[in-house]
């Protein structure tokens, strides 16, 4: 659990510094439709597997905040995992 926290931990941190931008992908043909400025551009230097899909950066405090909550659920997680193992064991 440690080790989770501190990798969050840094992904924050790097969210905070601007070493790091959370990007989601847009469905291209909301922002194509007749008399539609969507205002989103492909994002430069992407990596991923859809081969030019339309990109937009999230706002750095929203991608903290998504960090966060992905980090809660996460320990979150671990918690039910060890409640359950806990109860196989009283259970036998």
């Amino acid at each position: 659990m440690n080790d989770a926290k501190q990798i969050q931990d840094r992904l924050r941190d790097r969210l905070a510094t601007a070493d790091l931008r959370l990007s989601v992908l847009v469905d291209a043909e909301a922002f194509t439709a007749p008399g539609c400025n969507g205002g989103v551009r492909e994002a430069a230097g992407t990596g991923g597997v859809v081969h030019g899909a339309v990109r937009a950066r999230l706002d750095p405090a929203h991608a903290q905040r998504i960090i966060r909550i992905t980090g809660d659920g996460d320990r979150a997680l671990i918690a039910l995992k060890a409640c359950q193992a806990y109860v196989r064991e009283v259970i036998k």
